[in-house]
């Protein structure tokens, strides 16, 4: 997902190389959610050993930085895009150059091409 995202926003990664995985459909209910802002989810459990393989593989794209967010909760990790890499849309980006974020409890937010963001939905 994080490939596709460095794409939609005009990132440094070859179109070529990259390919846009279908989402798989949710099979287990929508986690409830706070009403406002920090919006997280309620009850969900965390699975450290994933978040952590998460933040790694995020470290490993060209052009992305894992860093402490600037606009989620304290712990939360932001997945920045280098000052190099030019932003197609910057409107999308909230804070900094921070595309996406993980929180502690291991949901993410994460900015999303419009297209792909209808298809995410639409598989719950």
């Amino acid at each position: 997902m994080v490939l596709a995202l460095v794409l939609a926003i005009g990132g440094t990664i070859d179109p070529a190389s990259a390919q846009e995985v279908p989402l798989p459909q949710r099979e287990t209910p929508r986690p409830q959610t706070t009403p406002g802002v920090p919006h997280v989810q309620i009850g969900v459990r965390s699975f450290p050993d994933l978040d952590a393989e998460l933040l790694r593989r995020v470290a490993t794209l060209p052009g992305v930085d894992v860093r402490p967010t600037v606009i989620s909760l304290p712990g939360a990790k932001g997945f920045w895009l280098n000052e190099h890499v030019p932003f197609a849309h910057p409107e999308v980006i909230v804070g900094g150059r921070e595309l996406a974020h993980v929180h502690p409890d291991g949901s993410l937010h994460a900015a999303l091409e419009p297209g792909r963001a209808r298809s995410a939905a639409a598989a719950g």
